[in-house]
């Protein structure tokens, strides 16, 4: 994509614009997946029971999507299963449900309402992302904005923002919940008490949501722990300004009902494992402090844990999430000092700290590939390189266009890295 033409773009008919893009690139990466060659090294995808022995659109459910579209048809029927949550799988199998008017959809039905979900849930985020750029400095250029949410479109994500899987979905929620964020903050600053706590507690639902359907969306809720304590701060230092007790409680109301996101499947895996059972038979994560089934899928079956993903044999992975990780922890180191010490875009702040987070979690902890597409999801960095790299942002594309088209193509033939 070229954007010598930003400028025009942005002034005439900017959404429709990003909308022309957005649809000619995700049909780019149809049709890159469709033509994909074979099977690929792994067959499970044809494991499934697909009307008529397969379809088109079997290219789009491989590696993780193979798992949602299962347990949406099935429920979770094995214990690491539930390293994926309920948001997903229950999404498509109600969504299916009433696309096709039928009590149990096929895998076909299921794959279909993916894609539906996952488009519509990108095409939202895009949209989003363009609204969270014009908030954070409304009298900035809309070209900004412009850029910030063409990047996100050609995301490294690539694939999986179209795939049935929890990128797109997850982006949409999260997004949302960082926009009535910013708008409680301008509420609460204009003296629109009323207005401002319920965007508050909106901000914490859509990010409960958006927790259920990944769980990494539990590190935004910083932004409702550090706005809390500046609340607090202030209402120490001003003896009782009913406007700052008003903002502390709703923020600590956002904060529980965001939590509520993480706790859910939690307790739901606990009713099914742990409740009633001979303790004898149940699994030892049943007996923790903390029962999380998360935490010990994730590292039981996943190997997900401190270092344990530095090895000389994932070397290449690293080299592939590198600039992923160099963007996020760039973006959000700038984005917090300028914030914090020359009080520039002090809500920058509460965007860029969670996806710092997120990048150090990858760099230590997580499957460090998978950086490339749970980053889209946030939208600081987008907005930091429109904003205020904007020679990078030529070579920024030609990498996630690169990327993204090549993935996409490793990615239906069930080849790594996904």
């Amino acid at each position: 994509m070229a954007f010598s033409n930003v400028k025009d773009a942005a002034r005439d008919q900017p959404l429709t614009t990003l909308t022309a893009i957005f649809v000619l690139w995700k049909s780019l990466l149809f049709i890159l997946a469709v033509a994909s060659p074979g099977i690929g090294y792994d067959t499970s995808t044809d494991l499934l029971d697909w009307p008529g022995g397969g379809s088109v659109f079997a290219k789009l459910v491989r590696w993780d999507a193979i798992y949602f579209t299962q347990m949406a048809k099935d429920g979770h029927v094995f214990e690491q299963e539930w390293a994926f949550g309920v948001g997903i799988s229950g999404l498509l199998s109600r969504v299916s449900r009433l696309l096709y008017d039928v009590t149990m959809p096929n895998v076909q039905q299921l794959a279909i309402s993916g894609l539906v979900i996952s488009h519509l849930s990108s095409w939202l985020s895009m949209l989003l992302v363009w609204h969270i750029s014009r908030r954070l400095d409304p009298s900035e250029q809309q070209s900004t904005a412009f850029v910030a949410a063409s990047l996100y479109i050609i995301s490294p994500a690539g694939i999986f923002l179209s795939a049935p899987y929890t990128e797109s979905v997850f982006a949409a929620l999260h997004m949302l919940s960082y926009l009535l964020f910013i708008d409680g903050r301008t509420a609460f600053a204009g003296g629109r008490a009323g207005a401002g706590s319920l965007l508050n507690i909106g901000s914490g639902t859509a990010l409960a949501f958006s927790i259920i359907m990944r769980s990494n969306g539990i590190l935004s809720g910083f932004i409702f722990a550090w706005d809390a304590y500046e609340a607090c701060v202030r209402l120490l230092r001003r003896r009782g300004s009913a406007l700052d007790l008003q903002r502390l409680l709703s923020l600590v109301v956002a904060g529980v009902v965001a939590g509520f996101g993480f706790v859910l499947p939690q307790y739901l895996a606990w009713t099914e494992y742990c409740e009633g059972r001979d303790p004898a038979s149940v699994r030892s994560w049943c007996q923790n402090v903390v029962p999380s089934i998360f935490t010990f899928v994730q590292s039981h079956y996943w190997n997900v844990g401190l270092f344990r993903y530095w090895t000389i044999s994932n070397i290449p992975l690293f080299l592939l999430a590198a600039p992923t990780l160099a963007l996020l922890i760039g973006s959000g180191i700038d984005g917090a000092v300028r914030a914090v010490y020359f009080r520039k875009s002090p809500d920058a702040y509460y965007l860029a700290i969670p996806q710092l987070i997120l990048a150090v979690l990858a760099l230590t902890t997580y499957h460090v590939q998978i950086i490339t597409r749970i980053a889209s999801g946030y939208p600081w960095w987008y907005i930091w390189l429109a904003a205020e790299r904007p020679r990078s942002v030529k070579t920024a594309v030609r990498w996630m266009a690169l990327y993204a088209l090549i993935q996409g193509g490793l990615y239906a033939s069930f080849l790594p890295p996904a």
